[in-house]
């Protein structure tokens, strides 16, 4: 949270107006579950040596899993490396 505060004091020098206490600061989340990337089991996409993992590929829905799949993949390379 402090750097968050000290984010807004420090824009404010850049952006006169930009700490006001009436701002509202918003932040969406975003996802698209719906597009699926075709991976093959060692999670490489249809392009060589280009690999995808967590719900930016739609393989998850959250950050455990998302995380996981990042571990499975380090396995992955750490066998191909």
């Amino acid at each position: 949270m402090m750097d968050l505060v000290g984010f807004i004091k420090k824009m404010e020098s850049v952006i006169p107006g930009f700490s006001n206490e009436e701002n509202l600061l918003y932040g969406p989340e975003i996802k698209f579950y719906s597009n699926r990337v075709e991976l093959s089991n060692d999670f490489e996409t249809s392009v060589d040596s280009l690999y995808a993992i967590g719900d930016g590929c739609g393989l998850t829905r959250g950050l455990m899993m998302a995380s996981a799949s990042g571990v499975c993949l380090a396995n992955v390379l750490a066998k191909v490396i």
